[in-house]
């Protein structure tokens, strides 16, 4: 199997599987930690559920194409995954039936071989590209939490469901900045342990009692509202020490040169 389409499908099989332990914790742990939690359950349900199936139908398309990709197959043979009952089948086929029709040769991880043989502008391009895609979904998920919390949008009957609900779409949005700002500092060439300023917030939850005071306070929402702004603030302004700002500035110099010197004359 091609190891970079393998590794990926192992993602994909990840969060097709991932819903099904999440929403059983939910309903685990709100029925011993949530005051009216089967109000809510029936309330939420219809949208978990929605939520649930949509991951499914991504993870089993993106990974599955890369399953079928990593053992010589063609994604088309995923079609049948429309129906929800086949994706089942059709990741079992394909991941304990069907035989690997690679080629050895082409089993080595041959797409991270061309990541590292790219030049240094085109590996810094593709992180500033990442990282503009992951910060945008981050700032619009956790402007969406906000709304969701404290606009009266009508979405739900009570606003402790819509308080679960904001908090289900903050936490991606805010892992989403985060793994940005990662791409922002490996585009700037910065140690990676800059992002930990991202977890700031969650460092008092380890300590013993003050995690019960900081939790009781309200100060935790607010850190983890505005820390992710604030880690994409610090990383925007981080001097580029991958020359990557300089070297588009000599080529945009170089090419006005160009576009204004006297053509030389035979």
């Amino acid at each position: 199997m091609i190891t970079g389409h393998k590794n990926k499908a192992w993602l994909g099989l990840a969060l097709w599987f991932a819903p099904v332990p999440l929403l059983v914790l939910f309903f685990v742990l709100g029925k011993y930690f949530i005051l009216e939690f089967d109000k809510l359950a029936d309330e939420l349900f219809p949208y978990l559920f929605l939520g649930s199936i949509g991951l499914q139908y991504f993870a089993f398309f993106w990974g599955g194409s890369h399953l079928a990709k990593a053992k010589g197959y063609s994604p088309t043979m995923l079609y049948p995954g429309i129906i929800w009952p086949l994706q089942i089948l059709m990741l079992g086929l394909l991941w304990l039936a069907l035989p690997d029709k690679t080629p050895k040769k082409m089993a080595a991880p041959s797409s991270r071989r061309h990541r590292r043989s790219g030049s240094p502008i085109e590996r810094n391009v593709r992180y500033r590209r990442n990282a503009f895609i992951f910060n945008g979904l981050g700032l619009v998920g956790i402007l969406a939490a906000l709304a969701l919390m404290f606009l009266p949008l009508g979405l739900f009957q009570t606003r402790s469901s819509a308080y679960v609900a904001a908090i289900f779409v903050f936490l991606p949005a805010y892992a989403s900045v985060l793994y940005g700002c990662w791409w922002w500092v490996r585009a700037k060439d910065w140690p990676d342990a800059v992002i930990f300023i991202g977890l700031c917030p969650l460092a008092p939850l380890l300590i013993p009692y003050v995690r019960i005071l900081y939790m009781m306070t309200g100060v935790l929402p607010l850190l983890m509202v505005v820390m992710p702004v604030l880690m994409l603030g610090v990383v925007m302004v981080l001097p580029d020490k991958s020359g990557f700002a300089q070297q588009r500035r000599r080529d945009a110099s170089r090419g006005w040169r160009q576009m204004f010197s006297k053509p030389e004359q035979d």
